[in-house]
């Protein structure tokens, strides 16, 4: 009979964050954590404010209260991330392909 520790880990899956930059961090999360943590580390790591950051998963807003099982996250998932500008401005070309 496997130990609990390792029913803890089979549930952390790896997930990708990609800028609008194109510039990845990883994480690997517990399914069940909300992913504001998740938001609120990438931001600090990227020197960024969590609320001017918007997550995108296969196109759809996520919001830090939803969790990676709520969504039905995968190993190996892609969020994208971009931040969010007021008015114009020069267009960026590195867009996150996946979202």
């Amino acid at each position: 009979m496997p130990a609990s520790s390792n029913n803890n880990e089979a549930e952390k899956i790896n997930v990708v964050v990609r800028g609008q930059d194109n510039r990845i961090l990883y994480f690997k999360i517990n399914g069940t954590v909300r992913l504001s943590k998740m938001f609120a580390i990438y931001c600090e790591m990227r020197q960024l404010e969590v609320q001017t950051v918007q997550f995108l998963y296969e196109g759809n807003r996520i919001t830090g209260n939803q969790t990676p099982q709520g969504l039905g996250l995968e190993d190996g998932a892609e969020i994208c991330a971009f931040v969010h500008q007021s008015g114009g401005g020069r267009q960026q070309r590195g867009r996150c392909t996946s979202c």
